[in-house]
């Protein structure tokens, strides 16, 4: 490739112009990472600067030599006295009588002429030389002088790019390190999870089964003070738990944060069954569950001291309600319709068991009072209960509450207090109620606690009950 290509300058450019462009190349390609371009660019310049060399060398000596050999040639004395002496003698002496000695002191005198100015010669050519080294010398002098500063640009680009070179060496030694010392920490991680992740499941699986954080040993006093809550709802509710619990290892990816005092983790739960309540149903299929643990370092010790629901196979899962508690439900408006008969009969709200809010009462003394003041009393059968199987709702709330629509069948009439004859025919309609009830777990039994007047059955499947 042609060197001033490469280097960006052309024959004409300067010295200065010359050596900028050659440094602005030696910064772009250093030697240590472009190689193959640093060695073409400083083929490139050594090329350009033995051209100029060589043609300074000529340039500077064959001007000085022609100009003094003309001016000595020109301003020679002796050539021009010389043609005067043999013009004279050629006007003095005619050329038949000439001699032969005046030829012989020509030739000496144009032989010591030529020796004169050989000398003389001689001695400014040892003067062109002697300009020519000065010349060349101060050229190298130059070149030197340019080239020292290259050498140190290089030298500092050098040693910068080391610079540079050995920061990232270290860097990445430290990035090594804390890569590895984090890798070692969530391996130690790893394994005090998975050592104590089964144990801590065990103390939730016995106080599950318990109902109480009494014995919880492996947690902090603020979990255990979250948890009690939880177990004590169990206790109000009558829910119980008879299931196992099996805590599956985990790996790295299974940690969330890993710490010097403190360690959260995502560990599955296999549960053969959960809470319930055997009253309202079955004992259920288990589930999966997911918790997210935190792990703290108290005194030394591991302890759990968070504990957070992450995903559960059973969400969504609704087991039925028993057959047996809506039985329960219908025989409890059952009992309450015998109790009406009885406490219609005698005029005396006593009679009702199933009821428990003091306005029901109230508004069956208001009929006994219509009685009383028409001297009258009732005497007839319960035929019997109607009820809406669809409008049968159960509500898990602590007390459990329930919802059913029912209609009672009555057949009486009216007697004399005094006479005890037929005093009035009881011509009305049965009618269809809404029943509110409430589940009493220490009596194990339903009560009415709040009823509505119905023009008809809101729900469908109406059946009818009876005990026998």
């Amino acid at each position: 490739m042609n060197p001033y290509e490469l280097l960006n300058v052309t024959p004409l450019s300067s010295q200065d112009e010359l050596e900028a462009s050659y440094r602005e190349l030696c910064n772009r390609y250093p030697k240590d990472t472009h190689p193959e371009e640093r060695r073409l660019v400083d083929e490139a310049y050594k090329e350009i600067m033995a051209e100029r060399d060589a043609i300074g060398s000529k340039v500077g000596a064959s001007p000085v030599n022609e100009n003094h050999q003309t001016e000595d040639i020109h301003s020679a004395p002796e050539p021009i006295a010389h043609q005067e002496i043999d013009e004279k003698a050629a006007e003095v002496i005619p050329f038949k009588k000439k001699r032969k000695w005046p030829i012989l002191v020509g030739f000496i005198a144009t032989l010591l002429l030529g020796m004169w100015i050989s000398d003389w010669m001689n001695s400014d050519a040892g003067y062109d030389e002697y300009a020519y080294e000065s010349e060349t010398d101060a050229s190298t002098n130059e070149s030197s002088e340019t080239e020292e500063p290259l050498e140190a640009v290089d030298e500092e680009a050098e040693e910068s790019e080391a610079a540079a070179k050995e920061a990232a060496a270290d860097k990445e030694r430290e990035e090594r390190e804390k890569r590895e010392m984090e890798e070692r920490q969530k391996e130690e991680a790893v394994e005090l999870v998975n050592e104590w992740s089964p144990s801590f499941f065990y103390e939730v699986q016995y106080a599950l089964v318990n109902r109480s954080t009494s014995n919880m040993e492996m947690t902090t006093a603020k979990f255990r003070n979250e948890f009690q809550p939880t177990l004590t709802k169990m206790v109000d509710t009558n829910v119980i738990f008879e299931g196992e619990i099996e805590a599956s290892p985990i790996h790295k990816g299974d940690l969330v944060e890993v710490g010097q005092d403190r360690v959260v983790a995502k560990v599955k739960t296999d549960y053969s069954s959960l809470s319930y309540s055997p009253y309202l149903r079955n004992e259920p299929e288990g589930a999966r569950i997911e918790w997210q643990l935190t792990f703290v370092n108290q005194g030394g010790d591991w302890v759990v001291d968070e504990r957070k629901l992450l995903s559960d196979t059973s969400k969504g899962r609704i087991d039925p309600v028993r057959d047996e508690v809506k039985e329960d439900i219908v025989d409890t408006i059952d009992t309450n319709a015998s109790d009406w008969l009885n406490a219609y009969r005698n005029k005396d709200v006593s009679y009702f068991s199933k009821i428990r809010f003091s306005e029901y009462f109230d508004r069956q003394k208001s009929y006994y009072k219509v009685l009383d003041k028409n001297n009258w009393y009732w005497e007839g059968d319960y035929l019997g209960l109607d009820y809406s199987y669809d409008s049968i709702v159960i509500e898990e709330t602590n007390p459990l509450k329930a919802t059913i629509e029912a209609r009672a069948s009555y057949q009486g009439d009216y007697y004399d207090e005094d006479t005890y004859e037929f005093a009035e025919l009881d011509d009305s309609e049965p009618s269809v109620f809404r029943y509110s009830l409430e589940y009493d777990y220490n009596d194990q039994s339903w009560y009415i606690v709040n009823t509505k007047l119905l023009k008809a059955f809101s729900k469908g499947d109406v059946r009818s009950y009876s005990y026998y």
